[in-house]
This record gives C-alpha cells, structure tokens and sequence, in this order.
C-alpha cells in the first residue's frame, strides 16, 4: 500500500491522546476493613475485571478512529510495479482546453468551468514531491506555468484566473508546447482535459508525429474529456461577405450569410437579424430547419444613403454556445465609381468608337439620370496617363490602345499598385490585333507568356457554375447565363499561373484574365468588346458584366472585412496625418475611442496599422477622437469552432495510440490518470463507512457500560 499524503500519517500519534486520558482517569482505591467486607470480596473483584474489560474496549476503539481518520487523510492506494511512488520526483503537465468551444454550456456551467474543476482536482491529489504545470491552448499555445514547479498553490492560483479564447482548438500546438516543457525530465505526464472536438484533431498529420515524440521521450498522456453529453445544440455563423467589391450609396449592397448546424441536434426555424448598429436591426431572416452539419447561405441586402466605412453585423437567437452567433464585417461605401476611359484607333470596319459599348454599359440610364448613377465616365487622352493625374479616378479601361510610351507604362503601373484597377482590351483590326498580341504594353502587370489571334467561329464559352467574383452572379438560375453569344475571333491567352479565369471558352482556352498586383487589380480581355468579333456586347449579359467587373476593379483589397483573433489591420491615410496618434473603439470601448499608436510611414504611405485583435466584434478607427471612421473591421471567430461534433473513436485510436482515456480526472483504464494519483474511491468509501460505524459503536458502548448495574 502507498500513500498519496504519508504526511498525514503522523496523524496516527493522536492514538497517545485516548491512551493519556485513559490512564488519567484510572480510579484509585482505598482498602477499607470493616465487617462485611468478606462477603462482598468476590463480587467487588468481577465488577472490577468487567470494568477494565468495558474501558479496554472503549480505548481500542477510540484509537481505532484516530488511525483510520490518518489513513483517509493520508489517501492510501494500492500500487503495481510500474506506478510512481510518491517519493519520486515527477512531472505533470495539465494541458487544458481554452478554444472557443469550451464556452459551450448546458445551462448549468460551461465546459470550460468543467474542465477548470477537474483540473483543480487532480492538482490537489498530486504527491508533495511531484511538480506540476500548466498550459492552455486555442490557436496556439498559452504556457501559464511552465516549467512544471513543486509549488501547487501556484499553479491553483493561476489556473483561477484563466478564461477561454477567441480561437480555434489547436490541439497540436498545445501538446508541442507541453513536450518542450517535459524534455529531459523522468516521469513526466501531460493530462489532457478537452471537449473533444473534432476539428482539434484535424492536423493529423503533425499529431501523428508528437505521438512519436511523446514515445521517445516516455511521456504518458491522459485524455479527460468534459463533455458532459454529446447531444449538443448549436447553430453559428460562419460565414458573412459582401458580394459587391465596391459598395456604393443608394444602391443596394449584396450581403451573404451562412448559417451551420455543428452540434448533433436539428434545429427548428432560428430568426437572423441583420444589425446596422449594435443593438440596431435593419432586417431580419428566418432560417429553416438544419440537420447536423448542415449549412444554409441566405443573401441579404441594405442600402446606405452616406458614404464612410460601416459596420455590419449578423445576429442568431442565441443557444449554447453564443461565441458564434455574431458576425461583423466592416465595408467602405464610396460615393460611386469614377471611370476614365482611354481610346485607340477606331476599326474602319465600324462606325462605333473603341470605348463605345463599354461607356455605355458602364452608365446604362438615360442622359438626364447619367448625373445620379453612382458610375461616373470621363473619356481621356493618352496623354493623361501620367501619375499625378491617374489618382483621380477608380478604374481605367483602355479600348483598342496599341501602344503606350514607357512614361505612361510607368504611370499605369503606379495608378494600379496603388489601389488602383486597370481593364485591358484589345483593338478589332487584324493588324492593330496582332501587333497588340506581339507587343503587349503591360506584361509586369497581367503576364501572358504568349498571345495570338484565332479566327474563325468558337465554341461557346463554358457553362458554370464559375469561381471568380466577377462571374458568380450567373451561378443563380435567376440571373440567367453567360453562355448565349458567339465569336467568329479571339486572342488565344497563354498566361502564367498569377492570372486567374473569369470565363473560358468550352476547350479552356481563358477568354478574360484578371491579376491583383500591390493594392490593385487588372483585367485582361480576349475580345476588343466593341461588337467587331462578337455579339456580346449587344446581349443581355453585357450591362451586368461590366458592372461587375468595375465593382471589382475598384474594390479595395488593402483592408480585409473580416479578421480572425490576433490578426494584424492596416489601411492607407492621407499623409499628412504621418506622426499623429489614431483611435480605435473597440468592442469593449464602444462609446469612446482610445489612443492605439501612431500613423507610420511606410514604402511612401501613410499606414494606420493596428493588430490588438484578440476580442470578438466590431472595431471603428479614427484619426480624431470624435469625427468620421477612417476604417472598420470585424473580429470573428475561426469558423470550425463552430462545429461541436466529436472526433470519432477510431480516429481518436488511429492517431493516438497510447492515449489513455478516462473519465475524469480520479480514476481510469489501467494505466490511466488513476496510475499517477489512485486515491481508489471504493477504498476511500470503504475507510469513511469504517470511521461512521465504529464512531457509532463507541458512542453505544459508552452509553451503555456507563449505566448502573
């Protein structure tokens, strides 16, 4: 038998006490002679003997009490072999659970609390002599104590005051970080405490290879899993984007939220609400039943009626896990998109202008409403292609220019790095087409390793469903198709893995091109889009086209929406507020900014960069304490948080071999968590029933031998 606090057993010397009083209060007698004497003798001397035997018993069983009240103190178990004896210097490492999922509560407390009381637990029924440590893991790895110390209450204290995160489990992380710790020491043990989520597990790969090291280095590893029941509820929003690159004012923005089922429990209608302000709905949706692992997309739309950068925000009724019910996404609404437009040669063989049809799909309503449509067209001459000019406008189309001199190659390349979206389309002459096709002004822009002109009917281009944002719109069957014009010639676009697709012809060949360079965006068209080689320009899928593709052309790609805890933010400011400190709100300041830096300069601009992230919600930032936001983001949570669904058993053994797994954090399979602190609860139940009875035995007999006889 060992003991998990031999400490205590020096309880056993209270024995001495019932003993002290024992021999105190032995009576002494004085012998009297006197005339019956004799014949009370006898009976004297069998009352004395009964006496000594009552007293006897009594004594016994008082020290009886003291022992087994030591032992239960002392926590005694029976040990094998391979167990560590309490005298052994040992190392235990609790690498406790902090992602995002463990918020999850069944109204009682969360299974963070959970994992925090069973963690708190097996510290306290640690041997004296064994040292201890503890990490947390999210995203990545929080070491709270660590190296492990001999100092328990330490660890206690900050195991109190720990909380989840914002993060997604990553459960790979957490046990690297406990192995470090761990390295080079004997008898070392990390204990798992998690919910099990499957997602924790999904770097297999990687924890197949700690598996390896936990081997090597001989640590023994125990997995305590919280969750208290495995029918959970939950409903999260994982995603939420702006489909317009480029929101504008008084017109509509296209919003999509996907909704998920990660628990294993259907749920009933939920209702979504669509927040301009915190706490301020603009609009609401209902959402259908969803079985587990289920996802709905639902669009949403909103108008504003200002420009500035905004915060929206998506909201479910709440459930069990309310981490993921909400998420934020800031979005600049500009004024509308200004558009310069620079023509080449016009073909003889057409009495349209180059830019023709594409100036009028871009601002398709009648002259008198031209002045309110939020895209503005201003046709330029070559020689505006100059920097200084260029920041004037959103995007530039050129229709049919052949050549450009390297000043104004140089001013195009600054215009689209700096944010700027360039839309290239070559002239409808055969011999203006070929020399474009051989001479291509702008290949640092959109590389094309080769480009020549096939003539003759083409096959339609292929049907979706597409991938790029341009494109997109025709994967609704109500938003008809692309498919339905044809082309007689085309540049064949041989480009380099940097260019992506907009549409492709049935064969693949790529029909349009389109590259983000810096903070810009270029697109390259195969056709001149004048009505020269094909029909598209006079089908119904022209005006949508365009204006799609100016969306994205104009859609800034410096300052992402939506940012995952930790990321870092940054956007662009006039430079003259270089030096002057920026104000953040964030979601616990929302009434008042606070100072959170410094505008820098970087490569030539002023950059307001900002990476305090760790808090889920809105943030707003300012370049004056009171006045118009400059940017705004949301923070949202990873969304594979949201799903809840457990790792399967077999994964669960595939990838973790001797992982032992226990109930809690007491007792287990042979080997388990109760091989390094078996305090055996039939033993500890066996000793408590012990001390009742015989504490009611004595007090009995005491009654009883105390009764005149």
């Amino acid at each position: 038998m060992q003991f998990l606090s031999p400490i205590y057993l020096f309880g056993v010397l209270a024995v001495i006490a019932p003993i002290l009083i024992h021999l105190i209060r032995r009576r002494k007698f004085t012998v009297v002679q006197w005339a019956a004497h004799r014949f009370l003798v006898s009976v004297t001397k069998k009352l004395q003997k009964r006496k000594k035997i009552d007293d006897l018993i009594l004594l016994l069983l008082r020290c009886l009490l003291f022992v087994l009240l030591a032992l239960l103190f002392a926590r005694p178990f029976f040990g094998g072999q391979d167990e560590v004896s309490s005298e052994e210097s040992s190392s235990v490492i609790v690498l406790l659970d902090a992602s995002a999922s463990m918020n999850y509560s069944s109204g009682v407390r969360s299974r963070f609390e959970e994992a925090r009381s069973r963690a708190a637990s097996i510290l306290t029924g640690l041997p004296e002599s064994a040292l201890a440590g503890l990490i947390l893991f999210a995203d990545r790895a929080h070491p709270v104590v660590s190296p492990p110390t001999s100092d328990h209450s330490v660890v206690l204290q900050e195991l109190e005051r720990q909380s989840t995160r914002p993060g997604r489990s990553n459960l790979a992380a957490g046990l690297a970080a406990s192995l470090d710790a761990l390295e080079g020491r004997r008898d070392g043990r990390v204990v798992l405490i998690t919910d099990g989520q499957a997602t924790a597990w999904r770097d297999s790969a990687e924890l197949a290879q700690l598996m390896k090291r936990v081997e090597e280095q001989s640590v023994v590893l125990d997995y305590v899993d919280v969750a208290e029941s495995r029918e959970s509820i939950n409903l999260g929003v994982t995603e939420f984007v702006a489909i317009n690159d480029k929101p504008v004012v008084n017109q509509p923005v296209r919003l999509s939220v996907v909704v998920e089922n990660g628990g294993d429990t259907p749920s009933e209608e939920t209702r979504l609400v669509l927040e301009k302000e915190e706490g301020m709905p603009v609009d609401e949706i209902w959402i259908p039943k969803l079985q587990p692992g289920e996802s709905s997309q639902m669009p949403l739309r909103i108008t504003f009626s200002e420009p500035g950068w905004k915060c929206l925000t998506v909201r479910l009724s709440g459930d069990y896990l309310t981490t993921d019910n909400s998420r934020t996404i800031g979005i600049l609404v500009t004024s509308g998109i200004r558009v310069g437009v620079v023509e080449g040669p016009r073909n003889s063989d057409l009495t349209v202008d180059p830019g023709f049809f594409l100036s009028a799909a871009s601002v398709p309503v009648p002259a008198v409403q031209a002045s309110g449509f939020p895209v503005q067209v201003t046709e330029l001459r070559p020689t505006y292609l100059t920097p200084d000019r260029l920041k004037d406008f959103d995007v530039l189309i050129l229709a049919g220019v052949v050549e450009l001199t390297p000043k104004q190659g140089e001013g195009l390349e600054r215009f689209v790095e700096s944010g700027g979206g360039l839309w290239v389309n070559p002239p409808s002459g055969t011999a203006a087409a070929k020399q474009f096709a051989k001479s291509f002004p702008l290949r640092e822009l959109l590389p094309v390793t080769e480009m020549s002109l096939v003539e003759g009917r083409t096959d339609l281009p292929k049907a979706g469903p597409y991938d790029h944002p341009i494109t997109a719109y025709w994967n609704s069957g109500k938003a008809g198709s692309i498919t339905g014009f044809f082309s007689d010639r085309y540049l064949d676009l041989d480009s380099s893995e940097e260019a992506r697709p907009v549409l492709s012809l049935s064969e693949g060949n790529p029909l349009f091109l389109t590259r983000s360079v810096g903070s810009g965006r270029v697109f390259l068209s195969g056709l001149p889009l004048d009505g020269g080689w094909s029909d598209l320009p006079i089908s119904p899928q022209f005006v949508p086209l365009v204006q799609r593709t100016l969306e994205w052309l104009s859609g800034s790609v410096e300052a992402p929406a939506s940012l995952l805890p930790g990321e870092s933010w940054r956007v662009q400011v006039p430079a003259i507020a270089v030096g002057s400190p920026f104000y953040v709100r964030t979601p616990s300041s929302e009434a008042e900014g606070q100072i959170a830096g410094q505008v820098e300069f970087q490569a030539g601009q002023a950059i307001v960069a900002f990476s305090n992230t760790r808090s889920l919600g809105r943030y707003r930032v300012f370049l004056e304490p009171e006045g118009d936001p400059v940017g705004a983001f949301g923070v949202n949570l990873n969304a594979v948080e949201s799903d809840l669904r457990p790792v399967p058993p077999n994964v669960l053994r595939e990838i973790s071999g001797n992982l032992i797994e226990t109930s809690d954090g007491s007792e287990g399979s042979e080997g388990g968590i109760a091989r390094f602190f078996p305090a055996l609860p039939d033993l500890w139940i066996l000793l408590v029933v012990s001390i009742l009875l015989i504490g009611a035995l004595e007090l009995y007999l005491a009654q009883r031998f105390s009764r005149p006889t």
